[in-house]
């Protein structure tokens, strides 16, 4: 349950910055207008209202694990945060934008289940408690950490995104081996 708190952790980091850098981002270095930048934010709002339910069921029906998905979700994080460097208008934003919700969809459905099914028993609601908490720190400290990191390397994207995204890799890892580690004691 830790292992999981704290991988997520790493992911509210990161996806803090999407209400955070990526504003200042997208109008100060890429350029685009507030009126581009609204259309970039309902591409994610768009996505997950027509896309998390196909989405959940998809990954059913592939009979994909909890842990899988949230390996995958952290990627498709890692893919969209990072791409953001290479981005040069409002629709290759929105692109970035696409790819990095598909990784809300993955993730933030498996946390859930995941916190359920490692809780104690009797102790399911402090434990999605506890996922709320971790997710409130992220969110609060998120935005600081992507303020300091976007001061220092604004004019390098590669940079700047290559560390925020970077958030979403050692969580994967994380999630990684919280599998392999539900391997090993399945086997036992």
């Amino acid at each position: 349950l830790l292992r999981l708190l704290g991988s997520s952790f790493l992911l509210f980091l990161l996806t803090s910055q999407l209400y955070s850098v990526l504003s200042v981002y997208a109008t100060g270095v890429v350029g685009v207008g507030r009126d581009t930048l609204g259309l970039v934010y309902s591409v994610n709002g768009f996505t997950i209202i027509f896309l998390q339910m196909g989405a959940t069921q998809l990954a059913d029906r592939f009979r994909c694990s909890q842990s899988f998905r949230l390996v995958a979700g952290s990627l498709l994080y890692l893919a969209g945060y990072f791409s953001l460097a290479f981005c040069a208008g409002g629709v290759s934003l929105g692109c970035a934008v696409f790819v990095l919700t598909l990784g809300e969809l993955f993730v933030q459905p498996a946390l859930y289940t995941q916190i359920s099914r490692l809780a104690p028993p009797g102790a399911v609601g402090r434990s999605m408690a506890a996922l709320g908490l971790v997710r409130g720190i992220g969110f609060a400290v998120g935005p600081w950490i992507g303020s300091i990191v976007f001061e220092w390397f604004a004019s390098s994207p590669v940079i700047l995104w290559g560390i925020l995204s970077s958030f979403a890799l050692v969580a994967g890892i994380g999630f990684l081996t919280m599998r392999a580690f539900d391997a090993v004691r399945k086997s036992v």
